[in-house]
């Protein structure tokens, strides 16, 4: 009697273990399906909020609308050579809503400006440089909602085979209030440094 308690008993214990792993597995499975779907809702849009869906290729007009969820400023640090000083980095839509001005070291002796806008379905800028020169860029096929992606396609005041300018361009979205950004350039034809920012959007203040 003792022995068939005792294998009862031990068949329960072995029979609810089972099932508690069951249980647990299911779950862990809806939680991660949960997961997904919220992630699929928040990239469904366009704007700063697409960055969750990273891995679709994009296409200029898609790129153009996150560029104007950008709009606002943003502030962080830079990294080029060895120094990392902090930066401020404006985004401004304008020209009814056909072109992104972005504005960097605002009011500063140093300041840039890169202006985005549609040419037919490709989204191109142009990099308004303190070197004195003006590098002209497109949207890349490596451009998804999450990383938007500019290689050279022609400038002024140079010649890209030998002299320095910018030569491509970087942005990943990182969430809708961080960005990570990379600018790389050209001497002699071929890399010779690269300037990285990470930025936070900047907060309104809220007043009562």
């Amino acid at each position: 009697m003792r022995e068939a308690c005792a294998g009862a008993a031990w068949w329960w214990v072995a029979s609810s273990a089972t099932w508690v792993r069951l249980y647990i597995n299911m779950l862990m499975k809806t939680i991660i399906g949960i997961g997904i779907i919220a992630t699929m809702l928040a990239g469904g849009g366009l704007g700063a909020s697409a960055f969750a869906a990273a891995t679709e290729p994009i296409s200029g007009k898609q790129a153009f609308q996150v560029l104007k969820g950008l709009a606002g400023e943003w502030t962080g640090k830079m990294q080029e050579g060895g120094a990392e000083p902090s930066v401020t980095i404006l985004y401004r839509v304008t020209a009814a809503q056909s072109a992104v001005v972005e504005t960097l070291f605002p009011n500063t002796d140093h300041e840039m400006v890169t202006v985005y806008h549609m040419d037919g379905e490709k989204l191109v800028l142009t990099h308004y440089c303190a070197a004195g020169n003006q590098p002209h860029m497109a949207l890349t096929k490596k451009a998804t909602s999450a990383d938007l992606v500019f290689d050279f396609v022609s400038g002024s005041n140079m010649n890209p085979k030998k002299d320095a300018h910018m030569h491509s361009a970087h942005i990943h979205l990182e969430s809708a209030d961080r960005i990570l950004g990379e600018w790389t350039g050209f001497k002699d034809g071929k890399p010779n440094h690269s300037a990285k920012f990470w930025l936070t959007r900047k907060k309104l203040a809220v007043t009562s």
